[in-house]
């Protein structure tokens, strides 16, 4: 919005600001020096300096007596706030729709209803059950009164956390409550210390409850600041008592701030984080890590990385154990174990309302195989991809891991690794914490936790950057630790969800080589899913296609170009010249009477009406002797493509592309010139229309 606002509007802005803060801590300017003003006079700047109040506050044992109730209330209000708000906020963040916003303002109403109603209330209640006057009750209404200060920060808290991180943590093998206490709260830190100050000042300065409430012989420091307020003036005790009270605030807010600052900085990791011994690396090796730093746009020669350490002798085997895994097994290697299992769909769907999502998908993924699903947004890859994670279930159908049926298992049971497209990593820990997190939740011995760790680290080139807070890395080291923490724990397979798609063009290509190399040596079976093609055809094994939540054709990259299954595919994977007709069985008819020639194999399935496929770097121009059939073409649009020229030619039939490969001879036709267009039929495709 800055670019919207002229010079002048900038400087108003600016002034009226600092007026307002001005005018806003005027009181507490005037307030401060006052309370150190000797006699009853309320004089400013002060005459003469003293701390006579401040010694009042220590001789009148009334002071400290109230002071010391309303402490003790604000100290169980605050806790019962925090008890009651933080579970209450985080369930709130869980209801969509009409029924969250009818909780939420349930739990806020004590904002907007007036203090003395909510006093008269408890007053008739708790003189009911004899209950006034005690602080546990007074307390247990304060809590009910500052229960909007605690729940409004922690909502806007958990509205800007990741949800990815809860999925993330269940798919990595831990159960709701270990979620909850490692990941969520963890997080939610920050909000709750500032809910617990906001909760506490509240309830300590609360005037209005304790006049219902409370009593002369259970007077709470703010009704002795009341009575203190006369025709004759102010008890100037009271403006010492203020001043100490900004003070603490004062300090609690300096103390967070520089607690956030060292927790930010390398000196909290020396602190918190254990010694290692530094290890000796080779130039080359040095090097390679340098590069691996500034997030190098290439692939390492692999001669020049450092040799990967071997693999730890004793491993957590899969098994049924609480979490799904078991750590009781016999020894095993990490390059051994890491074989993946199959992937069956049996007719797998799922519906949002009365829309199907997914639908009758069947799928075979072979273990150790790499599959793509590729297809345009909203068509349903996504969805899928989340039933085999198992953080939605699927309405009909099941779905087969190996020989078990994980259609109604939850994710922490099933031991797929996920690698998330935002990576959710966990922030409030460093790279080895969240390495070794599944490792953490299944009960892994630390020994063997630090070994697992250690090689998972290896295999994607970042273990020296073992003790760094996620926070610290860029977006290639951030994709590198997600995938070491998806394999540390040996998971029968892998997802990935377009966890490519925040690098630039030439990162996201070295990445795209280096997960496939990994995929290959620890023989895992990976779902990937994207909306790249290139990514599809650089990586895959199969390419499954989706549109509107169907399965359109699954097969090898260059099956799939060469031999699409519908016009869908055809188009969507990679670029298509779509010629439609009828088809008489030797040749396909299209406008004007004219007939173009089709493949003389595959055609069996095609019936009436079709549809042929031409790729347009099999279309020749100009070719010498062009057979009778040839298309007449003006060119409307040539484009430069780096090794390509892609032209377009306005015929008969419509647009047709042509794409010619750039060698030293080559020149681009000049618009508006005719030319004849034709190709070789067996490198045509026919499909049914």
């Amino acid at each position: 919005m800055e670019y919207l606002l002229s010079h002048p509007v900038k400087v108003f802005l600016k002034t009226y600001g600092w007026i307002m803060l001005f005018l806003i801590n005027l009181p507490i300017l005037i307030l401060v020096p006052i309370s150190f003003g000797a006699g009853q006079s309320m004089v400013f700047p002060p005459e003469e300096l003293s701390l006579e109040w401040y010694r009042e506050l220590v001789n009148d044992a009334g002071w400290g007596r109230t002071a010391f109730l309303s402490l003790r209330i604000a100290l169980l209000a605050t806790l019962f706030a925090v008890i009651i708000g933080v579970p209450a906020a985080i369930g709130i963040s869980r209801l969509k729709g009409r029924v969250g916003e009818v909780v939420k303002m349930f739990f806020v109403s004590p904002m907007i209803v007036p203090l003395i109603v909510i006093g008269v209330g408890f007053y008739l209640v708790l003189a009911k059950l004899g209950m006034l006057q005690m602080i546990a009750p007074i307390s247990l209404v304060h809590a009910i009164v500052v229960l909007p200060f605690v729940i409004m920060p922690v909502l806007a808290r958990l509205s800007r956390n990741d949800p990815a991180l809860e999925r993330a943590s269940a798919s990595l093998g831990a159960r709701p409550w270990v979620t909850l206490f490692t990941v969520t709260l963890p997080l939610l830190i920050p909000a709750i210390a500032a809910a617990g100050l906001f909760a506490f000042m509240f309830s300590f300065d609360e005037v209005v409850i304790a006049q219902f409430l409370a009593g002369p012989r259970f007077e709470t420091l703010p009704r002795k600041m009341e009575g203190g307020m006369t025709l004759d003036g102010l008890n100037k005790a009271i403006t010492a008592i203020a001043s100490l009270q900004l003070g603490f605030v004062v300090l609690y807010l300096t103390l967070t701030k520089a607690l956030g600052w060292l927790r930010g900085s390398m000196i909290w990791q020396r602190i918190v984080a254990p010694s290692r011994p530094a290890r000796s690396l080779s130039a080359a090796a040095v090097g390679d890590l340098r590069r691996y730093d500034d997030d190098s746009a290439s692939a390492l020669p692999a001669a020049a990385l450092p040799a990967t350490p071997p693999a730890p002798a004793l491993l957590p085997v899969r098994g049924d154990g609480p979490n799904g895994a078991s750590n009781k097994e016999s020894p095993s290697t990490m390059e051994s174990s890491q074989h993946g299992y199959g992937i069956r769909f049996d007719r797998l769907t799922k519906y949002y309302g009365d829309k199907a999502a997914v639908e009758d998908v069947r799928l075979h993924v072979q273990p150790g195989e790499f599959v793509t699903i590729l297809g345009p947004s909203g068509s349903g890859k996504t969805t899928l991809l989340m039933l085999v994670a198992g953080f939605v279930a699927p309405d009909h159908g099941h779905l087969m891991l190996g020989d078990r049926d994980i259609s109604r298992v939850p994710p922490y049971q099933r031991d797929i690794g996920v690698v998330f497209q935002s990576y959710a990593l966990f922030p409030h820990m460093n790279v080895a914490r969240n390495v070794g997190y599944p490792l953490r939740v299944r009960g892994v011995k630390k020994k063997d936790q630090a070994k697992q760790v250690e090689w998972a680290l290896s295999r994607v080139q970042m273990e020296q950057y073992s003790e760094r807070l996620v926070t610290q890395l860029s977006g290639g080291q951030q994709q590198r630790i997600a995938l070491a923490r998806a394999i540390s724990f040996n998971p029968r397979a892998l997802l990935m969800d377009e966890p490519l798609a925040a690098l630039d063009r030439n990162l996201r290509a070295s990445m795209q080589h280096e997960i496939r190399s990994l995929q290959r040596s620890l023989g895992q079976t990976v779902v990937f899913v994207t909306h790249d093609q290139e990514e599809a055809l650089n990586m895959s094994d199969r390419v499954a296609v989706m549109n509107d939540g169907r399965l359109q054709q699954i097969a090898t990259p260059r099956d799939l170009y060469r031999t699409p299954a519908n016009s869908f595919v055809a188009e969507f994977f990679g670029e298509s010249n779509l010629f439609r007709g009828g088809f008489d069985g030797t040749a396909l008819s299209v406008v004007d009477g004219a007939r173009l020639p089709v493949p003389a194999e595959g055609n069996a399935k095609v019936k009436d009406t079709a549809v042929l496929c031409v790729r347009p770097e099999v279309i020749r121009v100009d070719e010498a002797g062009a057979p009778d059939w040839s298309l007449q073409g003006v060119v409307s649009d040539v484009r430069f493509l780096g090794s390509k020229l892609r032209i377009e030619f306005e015929t008969p039939l419509g647009t047709v592309i042509t794409a010619q490969n750039i060698d030293g001879v080559t020149s681009a036709p000049e618009m508006g010139t005719r030319h004849s267009l034709s190709w070789d039929p067996r490198m045509s495709h026919l499909m049914p229309s």
